[in-house]
């Protein structure tokens, strides 16, 4: 049996908090590990009363060789990384379409962002034309979107630019249900399952490629950047929307040469611009919690609570760090071509 007909087989909830709290903090700490206190604390903030006990379950990952553990600190081993992937895609594919059908969540969406894609991210209606006019995109694009999830970002996309786009997310629930919502439109929108971690696509396939808030899922960020630059034609470019928070005690924000996807870029020598969106990302949040406040006894009435206390656990979570948190969208060409 493989690691994902394993998973799959046992899957619980105890699976799908602790997969989600575990591919959270390793993306994080990155090799640092992390305590097992810290990822209580993590669970704490996004599940709060819904949080399971993960004690034995942790335990045994731990036995099985998923988790490695140095001096009361664990990293995820390459078994463990399949492993949450698995539980994750599996899992988590499932809850994304049981939030996309929620009539609720369709309000909240258009009362944060200004239009209902079924967003799961902090890109709202303005970000989103700030990244079609950096691609500046026609009919003859073929357009990667990494990370699409249940696609309706991806299928809004390619309907206002006219581009040809695939979508591709690791879940194979939202990918069918993507295919079967968009059958009528194969010819210009597709969409397949794929790993960020593996791209495995041939190489000079798309003139350009989006990651919109999803890079921070990938195991190794060089190892994705690199695989992504290669899937570009000549001239192609990446449209990356990063958010990312200083760490505690620093002074000021991070520019847009500091945060961690431009340290890979850099060392990738890639050259990009970048459009500030911190202000907005913070004006998000807020309206994100006073939106998700408001709409407590339609989540309720639907029997979706579950979705409103984790939405306002994460908005909480992200205006407390608002004073260290930037974000921006990092538009790079391929390093072939200048960038103009």
């Amino acid at each position: 049996m493989t690691e994902r007909d394993e998973t799959a087989a046992v899957l619980t909830e105890s699976d799908l908090q602790l997969a989600f709290a575990l591919r959270a903090l390793a993306t994080r700490s990155g090799t640092a590990g992390f305590t097992f206190e810290e990822l209580r604390t993590l669970g704490e903030q996004r599940f709060e009363e819904r949080l399971l006990p993960w004690d034995e379950l942790f335990a045994r990952l731990h036995v099985r060789g998923l988790l490695l553990a140095r001096e009361h600190r664990y990293t995820l081993t390459e078994s463990g990384k399949a492993y949450v992937t698995s539980a994750m895609s599996e899992g988590f594919g499932h809850e994304l379409l049981g939030i996309a059908a929620s009539r609720t969540y369709a309000t909240f969406c258009e009362r944060v962002y200004g239009r209902d894609l079924t967003q799961f991210s902090m890109t709202d209606e303005q970000q989103l034309e700030m990244l079609l006019d950096s691609l500046d995109l026609c009919a003859q694009d073929q357009v990667l979107d990494v990370g699409c999830g249940v696609g309706r970002i991806t299928e809004y996309l390619a309907h206002t630019s006219g581009a040809a786009f695939v979508g591709l997310d690791f879940a194979p629930p939202v990918i069918e249900a993507a295919q079967r919502r968009t059958s009528g439109k194969a010819d210009r929108l597709q969409y397949v399952v794929g790993n960020m971690d593996v791209l495995d696509l041939p190489k000079g396939s798309f003139t350009a490629i989006i990651a919109i808030d999803t890079l921070y899922f990938a195991q190794n960020l060089s190892h994705t950047i690199g695989r992504m630059v290669e899937l570009l034609t000549q001239g192609g470019r990446l449209a990356l929307f990063w958010s990312q928070s200083a760490a505690e005690g620093q002074e000021n924000r991070l520019g847009p040469d500091d945060t961690k996807l431009a340290r890979v870029l850099q060392e990738a020598n890639l050259t990009y611009t970048t459009t500030d969106f911190t202000l907005e990302e913070a004006s998000l949040w807020r309206r994100t919690l006073d939106t998700a406040e408001a709409l407590r006894g339609d989540f309720e009435a639907e029997g979706r609570l579950e979705l409103y206390q984790g939405t306002v656990a994460e908005s909480r979570l992200w205006l407390s760090e608002a004073d260290r948190r930037s974000r921006f969208l990092y538009l790079v060409r391929h390093p072939k071509e200048r960038l103009s």
